[in-house]
């Protein structure tokens, strides 16, 4: 995929406030060409890249932090901080960039949805990176049905051996 059919979609994600999902083969560097292509949008993109373990904390950490949210006093509980992040995502609505997604705990990509979910109308634009098919299979798994549910594979970027490197998922964007 150019990078600018890339840079569109994103724009697009950013400014319908969908999610969508980019993936590419292990040996693409899809994460460098996101991040390249991010930067030239009119949204303000967040980069988030949970740490190990990936699990609900480690996300909200990671998202707190990419978000200047960890300065001052912190929340008492994970919850709270997840309520901080909120408030800060319908304040100033942004594209969140999650690399290597496929990595995460069920939990940690539940609570992305959740958060997602809970800012109708006002979500933010959500893209969730991975390795072609380990992301897809990720998002295969039961508890994540409603994340799953928003996601088809958009037409226009089959993976073919004389297709781009990047097959982007883009999720119906829900206007509230």
């Amino acid at each position: 995929m150019r990078d600018i059919e890339l840079h569109e979609d994103l724009e697009t994600a950013a400014t319908l406030r969908a999610i969508i999902c980019v993936e590419g083969p292990d040996e693409y560097p899809y994460a460098e060409t996101i991040e390249r292509t991010s930067a030239k949008l009119s949204a303000e993109t967040v980069l988030v890249s949970a740490d190990a373990p990936g699990d609900r904390a480690a996300m909200v950490n990671a998202l707190r932090t990419a978000l200047h949210l960890d300065h001052g006093p912190q929340p008492r509980s994970l919850a709270d901080a997840e309520d901080s992040i909120v408030a800060e995502r319908a304040r100033a609505p942004r594209l969140v960039v999650v690399f290597d997604a496929h990595a995460l705990r069920t939990t940690a990509l539940v609570t992305l949805y959740g958060m997602w979910a809970h800012l109708v109308p006002s979500r933010f634009g959500l893209v969730l990176t991975g390795p072609h098919r380990k992301l897809e299979r990720t998002l295969e798994r039961p508890a994540l049905a409603s994340l799953q549910s928003c996601v088809h594979l958009h037409p226009d970027f089959p993976l073919r051996s004389d297709a781009s490197p990047l097959h982007l998922l883009l999720a119906g964007a829900r206007h509230g």
